[in-house]
């Protein structure tokens, strides 16, 4: 290979070409590249050589993750772990480890290649995972990213004539002395990948939330994907695949590959390694690893005919649509291969979902059937939850006509700076505007503002000549939107506790459903759009006035207050003035802060024209319309899109603090269930004009 067509030597360190002769380039990342070198101080001894790219060398954050890995790596000396030379910094300050060379391929591509594995392989590779993953877990070294891509099987064989497997990149693993709750995670970090990642550290748990049996649910996920070809769950947004990992079961892999019938207690031995409660799960590796073999050869014993010797046929049908390539929690669409935290080494696409399996059962006939009843049902719920007005106009979900109406406080007007930075992040002009609000009060000490939004039309979506943008943003379209009023901000921990203490209407709300707490400003989160509709409804019940969530045109025209821009505030957001995922920046903005947890409503004092703030970033809020694909035949009437589309699936717009900066743009969207429950998506509401 060419070396210098991806990276001349130059741009090496001088003590790192003396000290090793470059051979090709193995992998290229966002953050360095790895080599295939020979270290000449040791006998010309063969490695893969990690560089750590000159920006990235002075981040750090990053500098701190790449040192954890060597530091944690360097302490397993296990055949069944990728051995850890050398890791040091050169005298002009690049940053770079040597570890052992595995002559193979990874487990992704292996069950790429091949579809879903013989179970003699699954096995094995499994038990010598479980034996490297063991030899870290005594040194209390959680690897909390274990995935296909990150083991490795060996070109070689054994004496055993068996492939060696090898677990890699311990880069985010927690790391502590055995018996002591000090960890090297930061709290509110949700580290991993996502089709593989566990229940606890979907809610973002550190600490002794996150120990060995975090890995077993990760290596379970690994395990169920070499028995059907297949990840366990799927989805375009990841934040789906993590509300799953926390609510929903995984399909039994005998409904994918119906010969696991024969296996049915080896079956049970995988699905308990997912279970969602940790202390359900083997205990530990040993423990999965033994039971894993033990029901296997019970199963081989009793039904030798039934052996399963040659692969499966591959069940993968082409390559999963791509999510963004930012460490975004809503929406991202995130390479499925790719970690939250940015990994140094270029990470292969997840597999796409597989061909329907050829056969039918009655079982088949019965979920079919159970699908279209729950259908059937929810339709008929969104039917009867919109009354129709006087106008014969469609009112939106969460929405309840007002009877008598309790006296409105008097409007009030709000004075503030609009700032207009500019593609590099820096301040371009301030100007002077104001807004009218009033405050729906909820005690003598609680309100909530509530702003006027002016009537307008604007042109919703992202305009096909910006480069930034999904197909579901378009095509572009001129909207008309009637005057109304939107809270100022997301609805506050106290806000929510207030109203949920209100007489029910349609269902019963958790008065403390936050991940984060502590300070009843913060927004509330970990409420599903059915939860945030119910508050809609508490609060018409209670003041007589009609409120529910935005719809989608009114939420991206509140958000712009008369901009084009991809964000109100201009080509650009900062962290100072967003909270979002500072390492994942937009434009020409340098890399910054990460918060990593919501802040405080209103702390960035950044409002848009209208007086609104945090529409960009800290919490991703659910609009009422039902998810579809892109605008076309959207209503231009500023009215909640209830026709065609996902009934199961409601919209979240404006980003959040888990973020990066393309996630957080005026006309970003993505999709979730509607019972979907995340540490990073709460809500704001509407009051319709009277």
């Amino acid at each position: 290979m060419d070396i210098s067509e991806n990276r001349p030597l130059s741009r090496l360190s001088e003590q790192i070409t003396r000290d090793y002769h470059i051979l090709s380039l193995l992998g290229k990342g966002g953050m360095g590249e790895v080599y295939l070198a020979e270290q000449l101080r040791v006998g010309r001894r063969r490695v893969a050589l990690k560089v750590l790219n000159r920006a990235c060398s002075e981040d750090p954050e990053v500098v701190k993750r790449f040192e954890n890995e060597a530091a944690s790596s360097g302490r397993i000396n296990h055949r069944n772990v990728v051995m850890i030379f050398e890791s040091r910094a050169t005298d002009d300050g690049q940053l770079y480890v040597a570890m052992e060379y595995v002559d193979g391929k990874t487990l992704r591509d292996e069950i790429d290649e091949r579809g879903a594995l013989p179970l003699a392989e699954v096995v094995e590779i499994t038990k010598q995972v479980c034996a490297g993953l063991n030899a870290a877990h005594r040194l209390g070294i959680v690897h909390r990213d274990i995935k296909p891509d990150n083991i490795m099987l060996s070109g070689l064989r054994d004496d055993d004539d068996k492939r060696v497997a090898k677990v890699l990149d311990f880069g985010i693993a927690r790391l502590s002395e055995p018996g002591t709750a000090q960890s090297r995670t930061a709290s509110g970090i949700i580290m991993g990948t996502p089709y593989y990642m566990s229940p606890e550290q979907a809610l973002g748990s550190t600490g002794d939330k996150i120990d060995a049996r975090s890995d077993i649910y990760s290596l379970g996920m690994v395990v169920y994907q070499m028995l059907t070809g297949r990840v366990a769950f799927e989805s375009e947004s990841w934040m789906s695949v993590m509300y799953k990992h926390l609510h929903e079961p995984p399909l039994a892999p005998r409904e994918l590959r119906p010969e696991l019938g024969w296996y049915e207690e080896f079956e049970q031995t995988v699905l308990q390694a997912l279970e969602k409660d940790r202390d359900k799960r083997p205990q530990t590796v040993v423990d999965f690893s033994r039971e894993l073999e033990t029901t296997y050869r019970r199963a081989i014993a009793a039904n030798p005919e039934k052996t399963l010797s040659a692969a499966y046929e591959a069940t993968i049908t082409g390559v999963a649509p791509p999510f963004a390539a930012t460490a975004s929690a809503a929406a991202l669409r995130l390479q499925t291969a790719a970690p939250v935290e940015p990994a140094i080494q270029a990470s292969p696409q997840a597999t796409a979902a597989p061909a329907a399996p050829s056969f039918w059962n009655r079982r088949n006939t019965i979920a079919v059937a159970c699908a279209l009843i729950v259908a059937a049902i929810t339709v008929v719920y969104f039917l009867r939850s919109r009354p129709a007005t006087a106008t014969g106009e469609t009112v939106a979900p969460g929405a309840t006509t007002a009877t008598v109406a309790k006296p409105m406080s008097p409007m009030q007007t709000l004075a503030f700076d609009v700032q207009t930075i500019d593609r590099t992040g820096h301040l371009e002009m301030t100007r002077r505007a104001s807004a009218q609000y009033f405050s729906e009060n909820l005690s003598d000490e609680l309100s909530i503002d509530i702003t006027e939004i002016p009537a307008g039309s604007f042109k919703m979506g992202t305009p096909e000549t910006q480069r930034e943008g999904d197909p579901d943003e378009r095509p572009q379209r001129h909207v008309s939107v009637p005057r109304f009023f939107m809270s100022r901000y997301e609805i506050t921990i106290a806000q929510w506790r207030a109203v949920a203490r209100m007489p029910r209407v349609s269902r019963d709300l958790d008065a403390n459903p936050s991940a984060f707490k502590g300070d009843s400003k913060l927004p509330v989160q970990n409420v599903s759009w059915l939860e945030a509709v119910e508050f809609c409804e508490r609060l018409s019940q209670a003041t007589g006035r009609r409120y529910r969530l935005p719809t989608e045109a009114e939420w991206e025209y509140a958000c712009r207050a008369g901009t084009q821009t991809p964000f109100n505030l201009g080509e650009a957001i900062t962290p100072e003035l967003v909270n979002y995922d500072g390492n994942y920046p937009f434009a020409d903005v340098p890399k910054g802060l990460m918060r990593r947890q919501p802040i405080p409503v209103g702390s960035t004092s950044a409002p848009n024209a209208f007086g609104l703030q945090n529409m960009h970033g800290n919490i991703a809020e659910w609009c009422s319309d039902v998810w579809h694909e892109n605008y076309i035949g959207a209503p231009s009437d500023a009215s909640s899109w209830e026709a065609g589309g996902d009934v199961n699936m409601r919209v979240l717009r404006g980003g959040s603090w888990y973020d990066g900066g393309n996630n957080c743009r005026s006309a970003s969207r993505v999709k979730d269930p509607a019972d979907a429950k995340m540490p990073f998506i709460g809500f704001r509401i509407v009051m319709v004009a009277p």
